[in-house]
């Protein structure tokens, strides 16, 4: 069964497909040099309605220390 959260990467396809076609055999990644990336904070899009929301949250609780949490959304 493939893994229904978290990274696939090649070892954990090539086990999955391994255990479907009843073949096992061990393949290990190449190191890769990575290129180091800029920072990116996440953003909501200009036109995305959760905006309002987030800003409603925020000037709520704006006394208040809190953590506000969320999923990977679609914000780059």
């Amino acid at each position: 069964h493939v893994p229904s959260a978290g990274e696939l990467n090649l070892e954990i396809v090539s086990k999955t497909i391994g255990k479907f076609i009843g073949k096992q055999e061990t393949i290990k990644e190449s190191p890769v040099d990575k290129p180091e990336l800029p920072v990116r904070p996440p953003v909501l899009c200009a036109g995305c309605p959760h905006r309002a929301s987030f800003y409603a949250v925020k000037q709520a609780t704006a006394k208040q220390k809190c953590v506000y949490t969320g999923d990977i959304g679609c914000y780059t």
